[in-house]
């Protein structure tokens, strides 16, 4: 007893089933480059990897020094940086606040009672 469904397919595929209907290379693979020369090439872009591998490193051992660099100098530049102005000492500076008053009295000063010894010596200049 033949199958029809089988008879229908072979009918259809032009005797043959789906199956083993196989389909032929279409064009067979180019012949493989020699070992050596692929060895080699291999080896060229290893050697060309390792380079620039290496170029980062050596561009980005600059950058850290440069960083480390400017870190510095903004370090000094901001030390370096003036406070407030510092007053030379003089002989008014060593006197008492009782003596800086009875000085700024004489020199006409109004309101030297309530004045701190700063403010006395800024004033008596």
């Amino acid at each position: 007893m033949a199958n029809p469904i089988i008879g229908a397919l072979r009918k259809l595929f032009g005797g043959a089933t789906p199956a083993t209907t196989v389909a032929a290379p279409a064009e067979s693979p180019a012949p493989a480059a020699p070992a050596k020369a692929t060895a080699q090439k291999a080896e060229e872009v290893a050697v060309a990897e390792h380079a620039a591998a290496e170029q980062r490193d050596e561009v980005a051992d600059v950058e850290v020094v440069e960083a480390a660099a400017n870190e510095s100098t903004d370090r000094l530049a901001a030390a370096a940086q003036p406070g407030p102005p510092v007053r030379p000492i003089s002989a008014a500076s060593t006197e008492t606040v009782p003596q800086l008053r009875a000085r700024a009295k004489e020199a006409g000063i109004t309101g030297y009672s309530r004045m701190t010894k700063a403010e006395l010596l800024d004033r008596l200049g």
